[in-house]
């Protein structure tokens, strides 16, 4: 696209030619559609591609793209043309009413160009030739050559500067043109053997009803989509061998509406087809429905509809036989050696099947989560547990169930179980961990991804309650088959470790305008003997200039009579849920604030706040109360500001409270409070402050290096404590050392653990780091998987491990003096900077999905707070005065940020756009 304009100068030459020639030649039965070469890609079509180009520039979306170096030297290059061509929009004029055609192909593993073909019928003013061709002077660095290729003679245009070639010939009146030298050469031969090319070889695309006043028509060659797919990605993103079946040839209209870009049309079959789409001819699709149980941790989604889930299998296994053999066979030796009657499994299904694939850090791969409706979701559960039971016995194993949250986890000891039953894109689950929702049965290849989309759901943290969400699924083909759903900034990180390398640097240096197109779809509907198809992409948010900076926009203060001592604590409402804040003074009063920052009560405690402050459902009754402590006392109080029956429950140990952790083991409201004293001493009470035998205390003596925790592995509890000696210990729950605990860091550790679940002790990993900066990473039968010491510039350097707010992972901070380093999981400084002073710094670290990360560095000194993003941006002007932690809320609908935060007597909510 940067040498578009060479395209374009060439057009007018050309066109002179073919004045001067005009009388030589006979235009014959040739057509510009003949002259496409059938290895093309896609095609774009337009007779006004000049207005095109213009409604897509002015769109939000093109703009947008715009910023990217390769849209925006076109519109500079027309600009340019058309000031050669006297202005008033002349270049515009050239085109008008023109056909134009762009053929997009592969000419390398990794590289595509386009093969440009105009009919140029008349060209008005011969006179503005000569301006032309004076632009094209060896004094403004152009050099024209020809060559004879099978009779007929090809020009080529060089820039001496660039060294761009690009080729292009004039027969008849047809102008081919390209940057690739051997696209025109095919393009000749199609001269010379009329009939294989690619409109004759997609005939049927002609014929198809086509929109007037759109932005042109693309005609995609649909079974050449894996060659596509080669140029950008690797397989283990995507199974090209689905895409190379996607029906024959397809043509699309396009149109821009704000805020979308749309195409829509049809793809057409052969009669003998037997691809991906086999399963859905004749098998009408049904509206979408399974928003409310699809996480908006979810990256690209999958969905099919069907009216018969059984005569989808049987259709589909001509296609499975011939593309994914390896599924017939597991398939078949699974059904014998399990006696699963598949045909009445398929029954059994409703219509509609999906499978998601969750957001991933770099370098993991994505979680995947399936989601099959059932007829009788009941009796299926209790097929899937009787054919668990069968399963386990077999292999004299004991059968794992697990309830958590109303829910009940199951665990299906069958190999990719869902992609023997569905093929691709359901494979990669090792093992099937199920529940059911309504009449969803949903799995998962570990159950603490199962267990993150339960609480989504219970939460409500779910498409179906996504204003953003909703709002684009409304604009969408509600009605088929297939669809893929992609959520850009969430599947971001799944496009980069997946690109080739060749494309990898091009779309990281676009990934602020690429993102800003959040979403896209693509759908096909069976129609009699074609499928529907649409194509839409839409941008909801404009792309941030990189490293902008941001002003920080002021809602409502309130201002107190004596100075905040504590952070921000903000908590929900669950009367209506909005944000309300609880915040405490110098005096030990705290107060809770309304969303509208009106006191709604205050009340005095015996000492400072040392904990968070955690919601609990006490009654369960969907009335949330507030469990905090301090260090003499633990408190519950509701919204309304009494004191739960009991509380305050005093400490009457030795010391004082250093921390508090509230356990809820399997999500059934019956809660446990897990804390130490500043002694190291540990104590596990019940939901009303009794403590529990075992633990009344369990003495260890010496002070933890951070909060107790707890980690559930297949319905076992871990109780996790760290002292800060370097010491890990590891209890059940009735106080009892964990096999291969404790084990001793030998060395000092004052940083929290961060805890991940895995479906056994071996893979479960508790990590941290020690003061001096070594990694250590151990699982839950005692043994260290990793200790790997980071850059460590002086003895000096203290080491802190910064888990996200929300508990999704985790940054090391690395503070020399005054210099602060941002690490990553793996070690990689993400940025550094330098402050004023050199106090002990905090950091926080926030990730909001989709990109959105952002990086809190408190100066206890200077009384400030800085924001950063991931490459180290500060994304406001100036930092927020406040001497404790902030608290950030991200309204993805809104695309804002709201920053909760405390200084000296004032607490005040921050606003700062995305």
């Amino acid at each position: 696209m940067k040498r578009f304009i060479i395209f374009i100068i060439i057009l007018v030459i050309g066109g002179g030619a073919f004045v001067a020639y005009k009388t030589y030649f006979e235009r014959g039965n040739i057509s510009l559609w003949t002259l496409v070469p059938d290895n093309a890609l896609a095609v774009y079509e337009s007779t006004s591609p000049m207005n095109a180009w213009a409604a897509f520039t002015s769109s939000n979306i093109g703009k947008g793209l715009q910023s990217i170096a390769a849209f925006k030297r076109p519109g500079q290059m027309l600009s340019k043309l058309d000031t050669i061509l006297g202005g008033n929009e002349q270049t515009a004029t050239l085109f008008k009413d023109k056909t134009f055609l762009a053929s997009l192909h592969s000419v390398g593993s990794q590289s595509l160009d386009f093969l440009l073909l105009v009919d140029l019928p008349t060209l008005d003013s011969r006179g503005k030739m000569d301006d032309i061709l004076a632009y094209f002077s060896e004094k403004n660095g152009y050099t024209i050559s020809n060559r004879t290729y099978q009779g007929y003679t090809i020009s080529e245009l060089r820039s001496q500067k660039t060294k761009d070639l690009f080729t292009f010939i004039y027969y008849k009146n047809f102008f081919i043109g390209s940057f690739t030298p051997f696209l025109v050469e095919d393009a000749v031969r199609n001269i010379e053997t009329a009939g294989l090319g690619f409109f004759d070889k997609n005939i049927g695309l002609l014929t198809l009803s086509r929109l007037q006043n759109d932005q042109g028509n693309l005609y995609v060659n649909t079974d050449k989509l894996d060659r596509l797919g080669d140029t950008f990605i690797n397989e283990k993103l995507l199974d090209l061998r689905t895409t190379a079946s996607l029906g024959s040839s397809s043509f699309l209209d396009i149109k821009v509406t704000e805020p979308q870009l749309l195409m829509n049309g049809f793809t057409l079959i052969p009669q003998d087809y037997s691809g991906y789409f086999s399963g859905f001819e004749n098998n009408p699709a049904l509206s979408l429905k399974m928003e409310e149980v699809v996480s908006n941790r979810t990256a690209v989604y999958f969905n099919l509809t069907f009216e018969s889930a059984e005569r989808w299998n049987t259709q589909m296994i001509p296609y499975w036989q011939t593309n994914e053999p390896e599924l017939v066979d597991l398939r078949s030796t699974t059904l014998k050696d399990q006696d699963i009657d598949i045909a009445s499994f398929f029954e059994s299904i409703g219509g509609h099947i999906g499978v998601s694939l969750q957001e991933s850090s770099l370098g993991h791969d994505p979680d995947k989560v399936v989601y099959i409706e059932m007829e009788d979701l009941p009796e299926s559960l209790q097929q899937f547990r009787e054919l668990s039971e069968r399963i386990n016995k077999s292999q004299g194993d004991t059968l794992y169930y697990e309830e958590y949250a109303d829910f009940t986890i199951g665990q299906l000891e069958i190999e990719e179980f869902p992609y023997q039953l569905f093929g691709e894109p359901f494979s990669g689950f090792s093992s099937l961990y199920y529940t059911g929702y309504r009449n969803y049965l949903i799995g998962a290849a570990s159950v603490q991804i199962l267990k993150t989309v339960i609480d989504d759901i219970t939460n409500e943290n779910t498409w179906g309650k996504s204003v953003q969400i909703n709002s684009f699924l409304d604009n969408t083909l509600r009605e088929a088959n297939f669809s893929v759903f992609v959520h850009t900034p969430r599947a971001w990180n799944l496009w980069q470790q997946n690109l080739d390398d060749a494309w990898k640097q091009q779309f990281t240096d676009a990934s602020s305008t690429l993102q800003s197109i959040d979403l896209m779809a693509i759908q096909w509907s069976f129609i009699e003997d074609k499928f529907y198809t649409s194509i839409m992409l839409q941008q909801t948010e404009k792309a941030a200039q990189k490293g902008a900076q941001k002003p920080l926009l002021a809602d409502n203060a309130v201002t107190f009579a004596q100075p905040l001592i504590s952070k921000p604590f903000v908590v929900r409402n669950h009367n209506d849920k909005t944000l309300e804040t609880l915040v405490q003074d110098s005096t030990q009063m705290i107060y809770l604030l309304s969303a509208n920052q009106e006191v709604l009560w205050l009340d005095s405690i015996k000492g400072k706040i040392i904990s968070p402050v955690f919601q609990i459902d006490y009654y369960k009754n969907g009335k949330l109360q507030y469990l905090f402590s301090t260090p003499k006392y633990i408190y519950a109080i509701d919204r309304t500001g009494e004191y739960l029956p009991g509380f305050p429950v005093e400490f009457k140990g030795k010391t004082e409270i250093a921390y508090l952790n509230l356990v809820d083991y399997d999500k059934s409201k019956n809660y446990r409070y897990f804390f130490a004293d500043t002694r190291g001493d540990l104590y596990i009470s019940d939901k009303d402050g009794k403590v529990l035998e075992g633990w009344n205390p369990k003495e260890i003596k010496h002070p933890l290096a951070s909060s107790p925790l707890h980690i559930r592995v297949r319905g076992q509890d871990f109780l996790v404590a760290l002292q800060s000696n370097g010491i890990m210990r590891v209890f059940n729950r009735r106080a009892q050392p964990v096999a291969g605990f404790p084990v001793d860091f030998k060395a000092p550790v004052n940083n929290p653990v961060f805890a991940e679940a895995g479906s056994t002790n071996a893979n479960s990993k508790l990590t941290t780091i020690t003061d001096d900066g070594s990694i250590i990473q151990i699982n839950l039968a005692g043994k260290v998987l990793q200790r790997e010491q980071l850059y460590r510039p002086s003895a000096q350097s203290k080491f802190k491990l910064v888990p996200e707010a929300s508990g999704n992972g985790y940054i090391f901070t690395r503070q020399d003096a005054n210099r602060i380093a941002i690490v990553d999981q793996a070690g990689k400084v993400l940025f550094e900077k330098d402050y004023l002073s050199s106090g002990i710094a905090s950091s926080q670290f926030y990730d909001f999905g989709g990109g959105r990360k952002l990086f809190i560095v408190i100066d206890p000194v200077q009384a400030f707070s800085y924001l950063y993003d991931e490459k180290g941006n500060l994304v406001n002007f100036r930092p927020a005065e406040t001497m404790n932690e902030v608290a950030i809320i991200f309204y993805e609908s809104q695309g804002l940020y709201k920053i909760y935060k405390n200084y000296e007597n004032e607490f005040s909510i921050l606003t700062l756009k995305k």
